[in-house]
């Protein structure tokens, strides 16, 4: 097992409970953060059908091409900072805004990577499919920058362009200010739509800074369902995603990157199930 060497929380947005500041705007308090209890997180979720993207290279450096922890990693016990068991069977993520990034987004990532076939990243299924994600967790640091962290995507894979186009991610965004979080998602029209284009749809739920929450985001006859208690947004799947192969995501993956080591996103799962119908 790789020792755990957590970094000191800084520079980000440290989530926490709100309350009455003295000058009568609303304040947050700092929230405490996830204690390393060295169990591994394999033996806290099943991870025999991952690979998980760090945001550092094969050396450990914080450039150039993020590295993967195979499946076989995974199983046989890996954990590092970046990916750690933590009280209350939990395992976080913890992204830096300086990283190393893939070849498809400037942004680094700690993040988990579906894999129906551990030996073959090419299997995958498709908008025809029923398949569904779903997690319980906390947010407890988002980036100081914009409070965005993705917590989980579907992907497109295509061979020629294998981890490019997103069809959506589900977003928390966390306004320091207003000492309050949403979830929206971010779907775009095709594989080839810019990201600008993306249709954002937030999900009507309040999301306390640093409580736990859930969500699941399914897809069945060419829709998706993003829900996260009793709120839900739904999207249509344009037929342009048929000839993509699709895979989840989840963990945090940052919007915005810089020089900075502590700060950036801290997540944690206490569950994370997928399922394929």
């Amino acid at each position: 097992m790789k020792r755990i060497a957590l970094l000191p929380l800084s520079l980000g947005l440290a989530l926490g409970a709100c309350g009455g500041g003295g000058d009568g705007k609303t304040a947050c308090a700092p929230a405490s953060q996830p204690t390393a209890t060295g169990t591994l997180p394999a033996d806290l979720m099943d991870l025999s059908h991952w690979s998980l993207t760090l945001p550092v290279d094969a050396n450990g450096a914080h450039s150039g091409t993020a590295a993967t922890v195979t499946t076989a990693e995974l199983t046989s016990g890996y954990s590092s900072e970046w990916f750690y068991g933590t009280q209350n069977g939990g395992v976080t993520f913890f992204a830096p805004i300086q990283g190393a990034t893939t070849k498809s987004t400037p942004y680094p990532r700690s993040e988990l990577r579906e894999l129906l076939d551990p030996s073959d990243y090419s299997v995958n299924w498709s908008a025809h499919d029923t398949a569904a994600m779903a997690a319980d967790l906390v947010v407890h640091q988002a980036p100081s920058a914009n409070g965005k962290v993705t917590i989980g995507e579907i992907v497109g894979y295509n061979g020629a362009n294998p981890d490019v186009s997103v069809l959506t991610k589900l977003v928390y965004e966390f306004n320091a200010d207003q000492c309050s979080a949403v979830l929206y998602t971010s779907t775009l029209d095709t594989p080839t739509s810019s990201g600008s284009t993306a249709r954002r749809q937030v999900l009507p739920t309040s999301v306390p800074p640093g409580a736990p929450f859930s969500y699941s985001i399914r897809v069945e006859s060419h829709e998706i369902r993003v829900t996260s208690g009793s709120a839900e947004v739904l999207e249509t799947i344009g037929s342009a995603w048929d000839a993509e192969g699709l895979y989840f995501r989840a963990g945090a993956a940052l919007f915005a990157n810089g020089a900075s080591l502590t700060d950036g996103a801290r997540v944690t799962f206490y569950q994370l199930q997928v399922t394929h119908d």
